[in-house]
């Protein structure tokens, strides 16, 4: 199945800006995956690893064009531009398309509890990460008046993660540094072997026909 942008000319990324995406991707994946098989969930979601498997995956070109040019014309004034005409297009498109963001983004009825327990990890773990739009990264500690100003529907959910998350290790995100030597940290094998498998895929795709050689 192919998904494409439409209505916007294509704007594409540089090397190292759709690198950063990438690797920024990576991590969250990563962190989120570590926090599912620490408390057993998402074992009907569709789509894992996390974020980067399935329609509109955040390693699919039409998503990460966009979302890697979310820096772009910062320093000109273009920012506003590109944000609404790349960026937030790709960002739906991956919301409309991802099973958790179609459990917890907004009320639904068929969402379980698991679906609400993975959609907050999620949500939690976005926030303690390093992005620029949200301030930079956030501590466990510091989440509680963020957790308090979410939409009703997710505050209970958010709240029972945080908790949870409190009980165990942080893990060490910064660690994976690269696209081609990624370091286990805590996820199961079989998981990690899935995570290694779709990035070198991606970014072989990104080389091969798209032609980021330098990735």
């Amino acid at each position: 199945m192919v998904f494409e942008l439409a209505g916007f000319p294509e704007l594409r990324p540089t090397t190292d800006e759709l690198r950063a995406w990438l690797l920024s991707t990576l991590r969250h994946s990563c962190h989120v995956e570590y926090y599912l098989y620490a408390f057993s969930l998402g074992e009907h979601d569709p789509q894992r690893p996390h974020d980067i498997s399935g329609p509109c995956s955040k390693y699919c070109w039409p998503v990460a064009r966009g979302l890697a040019l979310q820096h772009r014309g910062a320093d000109n004034g273009n920012g506003f531009a590109v944000y609404t005409n790349h960026v937030v297009p790709s960002i739906q498109m991956h919301r409309r398309n991802q099973h958790h963001h179609q459990m917890f983004n907004n009320r639904n009825s068929e969402a379980t509890a698991d679906d609400m327990r993975v959609g907050a990890t999620d949500a939690l773990c976005a926030i303690t990460e390093d992005r620029q739009y949200q301030g930079g990264e956030h501590s466990l500690d510091s989440l509680l008046p963020i957790i308090k100003q979410a939409a009703p529907h997710k505050i209970r959910w958010m709240w029972h993660e945080y908790l949870q998350m409190q009980k165990i290790a942080t893990p060490n995100v910064k660690k994976i540094a690269s696209l081609d030597d990624i370091p286990n940290i805590g996820l199961p094998q079989s998981m990690y072997e899935q995570v290694l498998f779709a990035t070198f895929r991606a970014v072989e795709t990104f080389r091969e026909e798209y032609g980021y050689k330098d990735l």
